[in-house]
């Protein structure tokens, strides 16, 4: 038996189909011959690897056997991957290739329009602006920044306040996306360009101190609660927005439960100090303020 037999014989030997193409696609298949073989059934093989449900009757019998042990020797060469899109001419799979990268990116793009759309009535719910009026025209929100379902939300534009002082520049900003209680927004000043710079500046400073010292830190919806020495235990519980109420006892050992009607009850089992998240308030201002998030 050959050196490229026996590794064959052991690829077989993994417990899944998913585990035997792995393990033949790492077969060195240098003076393995059956490279006729692989020319025949590569189109049929290649379709089994591109839908990813190989037939487990199928990859049993010996045709599977050559077939994968020519694909193995293929591999170094690179006609694996052409194979795959049943063509043998690398500028042809070089364009193939490009137009399935420019399909990807135009659904991720329409996905993103989507979800833009769907945030920007979420903010029109809540009572934020969703486009800036000026004397040049309209601005209107837009996606800015993605990080799996947060988007920030940014519009520029003049806003035209009176004849006298007339246009100034402004900027309106957003972050918005999913938890437990369904969809959200909350408005961040216009100097926020990123998601990650949204979140940080969402955050109280002593809630970013306590993850720099590496403090247990939660959340639910627009609160923190940062563990804490227990001469501070439920500090900041006066400063909580509406409808957050602690149950089940003031003792740190006494089985209480931060609750909202719209999230999970969060355990405080040890000592801690809670912080509201504060954001922008929704709507124009005459000035910018603070705000409960959410």
């Amino acid at each position: 038996m050959t050196k490229i037999q026996k590794e064959i014989r052991t690829a077989l030997g993994a417990p899944t189909s998913a585990a035997r193409i792995a393990a033949f696609l790492a077969i060195d298949g240098r003076g393995c011959p059956g490279a006729v073989t692989f020319r025949a059934r590569k189109h049929r093989l290649a379709a089994r690897l591109e839908r990813k449900v190989p037939d487990e009757g199928w990859a049993q019998t010996e045709a599977f056997d050559r077939a994968m042990a020519a694909v193995a020797r293929a591999a170094r060469t690179g006609t694996v991957r052409a194979a795959i899109y049943g063509m043998r001419s690398r500028a042809r799979l070089q364009t193939r290739q490009a137009a399935d990268a420019a399909t990807a990116q135009a659904a991720m793009h329409a996905r993103r329009e989507r979800l833009c759309a769907h945030y920007v009535e979420v903010v029109a719910a809540r009572g934020g602006e969703t486009k800036i009026e000026g004397a040049y025209g309209a601005a209107y929100l837009k996606a800015a920044d993605c990080d799996a379902d947060l988007m920030l939300l940014r519009a520029e534009g003049w806003r035209q306040y009176s004849r006298r002082y007339g246009a100034r520049r402004a900027t309106l900003a957003y972050l918005a996306g999913r938890d437990d209680s369904g969809d959200w927004a909350v408005r961040v000043p216009g100097t926020v360009t990123t998601v990650a710079g949204a979140e940080s500046w969402l955050k109280p400073a002593a809630v970013r101190r306590a993850q720099a010292q590496g403090r247990t830190v939660r959340r639910q919806g627009d609160v923190y609660a940062v563990g804490c020495a227990a001469r501070y235990d439920l500090a900041g519980l006066d400063t909580l927005p509406p409808r957050h109420n602690v149950v089940g006892g003031l003792d740190a050992g006494a089985g209480r439960w931060l609750t909202h009607p719209e999230h999970a009850p969060l355990w405080l089992g040890e000592p801690t100090r809670l912080f509201p998240q504060s954001a922008l308030a929704m709507g124009r201002q005459r000035r910018s303020r603070r705000a409960f998030g959410d």
